[in-house]
């Protein structure tokens, strides 16, 4: 990894479940936090979840109807659940939030494969 996300968002795929997965997803944070990054977001669709991973062991559940931030990555931006899925669902065919930029914005997966996102 390149220099570390501040603020990366994984938002599951239908192969991103079960014990194998989770294993994986788990030394991916790993990655993330050994590398420098303040927090993650994991957005399960099946739960409608959004879980904040400060660290590997200190982690908030945002459900349906709370309120998800990113702190300390983002200490002024916040996003109600509920309109991260609908958004979500709008676009399942579109693009895959892969992160968030400086400005609080999502970038989808292909600009940050094509190396066109703002640095986190």
């Amino acid at each position: 990894m390149r220099g570390a996300p501040t603020f990366p968002v994984e938002v599951r795929s239908p192969e991103d479940y079960g014990p194998k997965a989770e294993s994986t997803l788990a030394r991916k944070r790993i990655d993330y936090f050994e590398a420098g990054t303040l927090a993650v977001w994991d957005i399960n669709l099946k739960l409608e979840t959004v879980t904040l991973y400060i660290s590997q062991q200190s982690t908030v559940i945002f459900h349906r109807g709370d309120v998800a931030h990113a702190e300390p990555a983002l200490s002024e931006k916040s996003l109600d659940v509920d309109e991260i899925f609908a958004w979500l669902h709008r676009n399942a065919d579109e693009h895959v939030v892969a992160g968030m930029g400086t400005d609080g914005e999502a970038e989808p997966a292909e600009d940050i494969e094509r190396g066109e996102h703002q640095p986190c």
